[in-house]
């Protein structure tokens, strides 16, 4: 069973900032799947996009090869908050 979540989000630092749309999707360990984890899918204005995947088990996020820490775990609009400010890091 997997559970989605949509949404904007507007990030502003100084005269730059960066807004998208973003989508979840939780899966859940199954016989099938070997792990609890989340895709969060960021799509731009211009169409291109990036997935970030958030593994429950450790908390944390993997994207481009590097694996962040993602500090508060109490809800997932705070998972979700992480992972957005990871790439608005590299986009800002």
């Amino acid at each position: 069973m997997s559970k989605r979540t949509e949404g904007t989000y507007k990030i502003k630092k100084g005269k730059t900032g960066l807004s998208a749309e973003f989508s979840t999707l939780e899966f859940k360990k199954t016989k099938t799947s070997i792990k609890n984890f989340m895709n969060l899918k960021i799509k731009s204005k211009d169409g291109t996009g990036n997935t970030l995947t958030y593994d429950t088990d450790t908390k944390k996020y993997e994207w481009n090869a590097e694996v962040y820490n993602v500090a508060d775990t109490g809800s997932i609009e705070s998972i979700i908050l992480a992972g957005l400010l990871i790439y608005a890091r590299t986009r800002i």
